[in-house]
């Protein structure tokens, strides 16, 4: 089975990252769009907020670690 062919859940678990809101928060804050990308299409919130009641997307367009794209 080619990566295309993998669920992005196998992808992530072929990496060793969990499927995880706190994963979301981990990659975004160091700029891994790859994985951010993986854990959404796995089905994690994008509306998934943080302990300061904070998005992702809010994380990443005030950081400017990653690319927004509305």
């Amino acid at each position: 089975m080619t990566e295309d062919q993998q669920s992005p859940q196998e992808q992530l678990e072929k990496l060793g990252i969990a499927c995880t809101e706190d994963n979301l928060f981990r990659y975004v804050a160091i700029g891994d769009a790859l994985v951010v990308d993986l854990l959404l299409k796995s089905g994690i919130r994008v509306s998934a907020k943080n302990a300061e009641g904070r998005s992702a997307l809010f994380l990443a367009s005030v950081n400017g670690t990653m690319p927004v794209n509305s």
